[in-house]
C-alpha cells in the first residue's frame, strides 16, 4: 500500500508515519477540486506536501483537506495530517448545500520518525457523505495553553479509571479497554481478558537443522515442526498519550530490553468500535545467522474455540478452519503442526464460543492461524537467510539498499539494513458466536478507507460566507479563467443510504450514448451490489435477504435512472438469458435421465454448435 503505483501515477509517501499517509493522484478533475482562494493547483500541492509535509500547514497557511468516502454509507473517520507549528487549530467543515460547520480545536501532538519531528493535527470527520466528498479547512488559531507533553492523562475524557497499576480507556462510547501502566500490556476488552503479544518462529535452515526443505519466499516452515513461538519481551519505555480524539499507548518489543525492533501504538479512537494496533517492525536482526518470521498474537484464553477458527475467502465468504483437520481426506499423519495450520487471511480472522468472540481485521493479505486454543496469530514480516529452492534463487532477505547486479555484472549481494514494514490490525470483541458479525461490520471500512486529499492557501481571516450573495457568487457559472468550487457533494440522494448489510461493489460508466436532439446526455452504467453476510452468519437478521430501491438511492440531479437490466455478475449477459440456458446439474448417482440440459438446449436438432454452446 505504500509503494508507488506507476500505472496510475499515484504517490504515497512511504517514510511518513503510518497515520500520516495521504493519497495524492497526479491528476485530478480541476472542475471538481480547486484550492479555495488559493495560489496552488491541487495536484502540484500534493507533490509538494509529499516532499515536505510540514511546510504548508502552518501559522500563515490554511490546509484544505478533502475526504472522499468510497462507501455508499454515512461513516465517521479520524483524519490525521501533518503541520509545521505546534498549537491550536480550528477545524471547519465547508458545505456548499447546508452551510454546516463543525468547528473545534485540537492540540497538536509530536511524533518522532528518523530524527524528524512531525506535528499532527487530528480530528474526527463526522457523517462523511456516502460516495462523496467532504471538505474541511484547518486554520492555525493560536499557541497551545500548555505543552501537550504536560497535559495530565487523568484529565482526558477518555480515561475511565486509573490507579498505580492499571488504567481503563474508552472510545467515548461503550468500548472500555484496561492496560497495565508499567508494561503497557492490554489486559481486558470489556469483560473479556485479551493480551497482545509479539514473537517469531525461527525458519528452517538446512545449514543448521540438517538436510531438509528450507523456509523461504514460497514455503513457511519452522526449524522444528512443533516449534513454539519465541516470545519477545516488552521494552521498559511506555507512554500513554492523550489526544483530542482518544488515547494512545506506545510500547516496543525486542529479544531483550536493549534491542527493541518492534514498535507498537495501540489507539482507542472516539466513535470507532475497534482497538487499533499500529506496528512498525524492523530491521529484523539476523546477526546470529538465523532468520525470523515475525508474528503478532492475540490471546483470549477464556474463548474455548476447540481448534476452530474462521478466515475470509478474498473478503467474501468465511471458511471454517479446524486445526489438524482436512475435510476432504484423512489428515492423520501430521508432519507440520504449525505451518500446516496456517491459512490465507485477506481481510479478517476470528474465533468464537458460546460466550465471546474475538476478530482481527488486517489491512492487507496475511497468513494466520489459531495454533493454540484461545489465540489468534497473524504473520506480519519474514526474513530468512536461506533459499527455499523454489525458483527465486535467493533468500527472503529484503534490504533497504536493494542488491548488487547478478553475475556476470555483480555478485548479487544484498545492500543495507533489512527493510522496515508498518501496518495496522484492528481488534474487535463481542458476544457469543458473533465473530462473523464483528468482522463484517468493519471489513468494508478497513478495506475502503476514505481517501484524504490536500490543498493549501494563504490563511484567510474571513470564514466561509454563507450569505445569499456569496452563495450566488460561488454557484455562478465559472469563467474561462476560473474553476468550479464544489467543496462537498454526494452521488447518493440526501435521504438515502444502503442498508448496513449491503455493499456497493461497483459503480462504473461503460460508455456514453450518442445524444439525440433535445435530450440530455445518457450513459450506460454497471452497478453491482453485494450482500455482506452468508447464510446463517448472523442470527439477529443481517443474514436475511434485503431489498434496495435504486430509484431512491441515487441523487436524480446527478444520476437519474431511466431503465435497469439485471445482468450476470460478470455483466456479459442478461440474467434471464443465463437462466434460460443454464445447465441443470444432477446427482450422478441418480442417473442421467433424472436431469440434463434444459429443453431449449436439448431441442430436436443435433447441431454440434448447440451442444457446444450448451
Amino acid at each position: 500500500a505504500h509503494e508507488n503505483n506507476n500505472k496510475n501515477n499515484n504517490k504515497l509517501r512511504s517514510d511518513l508515519p503510518q497515520h500520516l499517509q495521504l493519497y495524492c493522484p497526479s491528476s485530478l478533475s480541476k472542475a471538481t477540486f480547486r484550492t479555495y482562494g488559493g495560489d496552488d493547483s491541487l495536484p502540484g500541492f500534493c507533490n509538494q506536501y509529499l516532499d515536505d509535509p510540514a511546510s504548508y500547514t502552518s501559522k500563515d497557511r490554511d490546509l484544505f483537506v478533502m475526504v472522499y468516502n468510497p462507501l455508499a454509507n454515512v461513516r465517521n473517520w479520524t483524519v490525521r495530517v501533518a503541520a509545521r507549528d505546534a498549537g491550536l487549530y480550528q477545524i471547519e467543515r465547508m458545505d456548499d448545500t447546508t452551510a454546516e460547520k463543525d468547528a473545534s480545536t485540537t492540540v497538536v501532538l509530536s511524533r518522532s520518525q528518523d530524527d524528524d519531528e512531525y506535528q499532527i493535527v487530528e480530528f474526527t470527520a463526522l457523517n462523511l457523505r456516502p460516495l462523496g466528498l467532504t471538505t474541511y479547512r484547518i486554520s492555525y488559531s493560536g499557541p497551545s495553553p500548555q505543552d501537550h507533553k504536560q497535559v495530565a492523562l487523568e484529565s482526558s475524557k477518555f480515561v475511565q479509571a486509573m490507579n498505580a497499576a492499571t488504567i481503563a480507556i474508552s472510545n467515548g462510547q461503550d468500548l472500555v479497554v484496561t492496560f497495565d501502566r508499567q508494561s503497557g500490556q492490554m489486559q481486558t476488552i470489556g469483560d473479556v481478558e485479551v493480551f497482545a503479544e509479539w514473537g517469531y518462529y525461527v525458519p528452517y535452515d538446512a545449514f543448521f537443522d540438517g538436510d531438509g526443505q528450507n523456509s523461504g519466499a514460497y514455503i513457511f516452515r519452522p526449524s522444528q515442526a512443533n516449534q513454539t513461538l519465541k516470545m519477545m519481551q516488552p521494552c521498559p519505555e511506555v507512554q500513554f498519550i492523550p489526544t483530542s480524539v482518544g488515547v494512545e499507548v506506545h510500547t516496543s518489543y525486542g529479544d531483550d530490553p536493549n534491542n527493541c525492533w518492534v514498535q507498537q501504538i495501540v489507539k482507542l479512537v472516539e466513535g470507532h468500535p475497534w482497538i487499533e494496533f499500529e506496528y512498525t517492525v524492523g530491521p529484523v536482526p539476523i546477526e546470529n545467522g538465523r532468520g525470523k518470521e515475525v508474528v503478532s498474537r492475540f490471546v483470549a484464553s477464556g474463548i474455548g474455540n476447540n481448534g476452530v477458527f474462521y478466515t475470509d475467502s478474498n473478503g467474501r465468504a468465511f471458511l471454517k478452519r479446524t486445526r489438524d483437520y482436512r475435510p476432504s481426506w484423512n489428515y492423520s499423519e501430521i508432519y507440520e503442526p504449525v505451518a500446516g495450520n496456517y491459512y490465507p487471511v485477506n481481510a479478517a480472522i476470528y474465533m468464537e464460543d458460546a460466550n465471546a468472540s474475538l476478530a482481527v481485521l488486517t489491512d492487507r493479505s496475511r497468513g494466520g492461524s489459531s495454533i493454540l486454543d484461545g489465540t489468534l496469530e497473524v504473520m506480519v514480516q519474514r526474513r530468512t537467510v536461506a533459499d527455499d529452492s523454489r525458483g527465486v534463487d535467493e533468500a527472503l532477505n529484503e534490504t533497504a539498499g536493494g542488491m548488487t547486479p547478478y553475475p556476470p555484472y555483480g555478485n548479487a549481494t544484498r545492500v543495507g539494513q533489512g527493510v522496515v514494514v508498518s501496518g495496522v490490525h484492528r481488534i474487535m470483541v463481542g458476544g457469543g458466536y458473533a465473530g462473523a458479525k464483528l468482522s463484517r461490520s468493519a471489513m468494508d471500512q478497513v478495506f475502503a478507507e476514505p481517501l484524504v486529499l490536500a490543498g493549501s492557501a494563504a490563511q484567510s481571516t474571513t470564514p466561509l460566507d454563507d450569505s445569499v450573495a456569496a452563495k450566488r457568487q460561488r454557484n455562478r457559472k465559472p469563467t474561462n479563467h476560473e474553476l468550479d468550487w464544489r467543496p462537498s457533494f454526494s452521488m447518493l440522494s440526501a435521504l438515502a443510504t444502503l442498508p448496513p448489510n449491503v455493499f456497493l461493489v461497483t459503480l462504473m460508466k461503460l460508455y456514453d450514448f450518442e445524444p439525440a436532439s433535445n435530450s440530455t446526455n445518457q450513459s450506460l452504467l454497471r452497478i453491482r451490489l453485494g450482500h455482506q453476510y452468508g447464510p446463517g452468519e448472523d442470527e439477529t437478521g443481517f443474514s436475511k435477504p434485503v431489498q434496495v430501491d435504486l430509484n431512491e438511492l441515487f441523487d436524480p440531479s446527478r444520476l437519474a435512472i431511466l431503465s435497469v437490466t439485471e445482468m450476470t455478475l460478470s455483466g456479459n449477459q442478461k440474467w434471464s438469458d443465463f437462466i434460460e440456458r443454464k445447465y441443470n446439474w444432477v446427482d450422478p448417482t441418480k442417473g442421467r435421465d433424472e436431469g440434463s440440459l434444459n429443453q431449449r438446449q436439448m431441442g430436436d436438432d443435433d447441431d454440434d454448435d448447440d451442444d457446444e454452446n450448451g
